[in-house]
């Protein structure tokens, strides 16, 4: 019933067609299994996560990873992605390495996190009532 208050009285004939559907792609048997993957009828789109993906490579985890080998694991599976009909999705920690991954071909960027939004958020929040209160 939430649904139908949210989604309109339409949501159950309607929703399959606006959902997206996106599997991750950030473990040694993801990218073994890549092609595969991006071929399951009904998905949209693949989702890499540079840090956890950094744990199938053997490297330490990084957000906005630079390191070669993972960018070309990356772009590896956006072509994969785009040979299958799908879109390619990247989570970035920041607009520099977000509009790389735009220029690279990625359909889609998801810059930064809920976390450290909020945190940036608050800190902007006590830096601005420290520097109002002080003197």
């Amino acid at each position: 019933m939430r649904a139908a208050h949210y989604g309109g009285a339409n949501y159950f004939t309607e929703a399959n067609d606006e959902i997206i559907v996106m599997a991750m792609v950030e473990t040694k048997e993801g990218l073994a299994n890549l092609d595969e993957i991006c071929a399951t009828p009904g998905l949209d789109a693949v989702y890499i996560g540079p840090a956890d993906l950094s744990f199938a490579l053997d490297m330490a985890p990084q957000a906005d990873n630079p390191d070669p080998i993972h960018l070309a694991t990356c772009d590896k599976i956006r072509d994969s992605a785009h040979k299958h009909g799908i879109k390619a999705v990247m989570h970035c920690a920041g607009a520099p390495f977000a509009s790389e991954a735009v220029k690279r071909g990625f359909d889609m960027v998801m810059l930064a996190s809920d976390l450290n939004c909020l945190i940036a958020g608050v800190r902007k929040q006590l830096d601005d009532l420290e520097a109002n209160t002080e003197g």
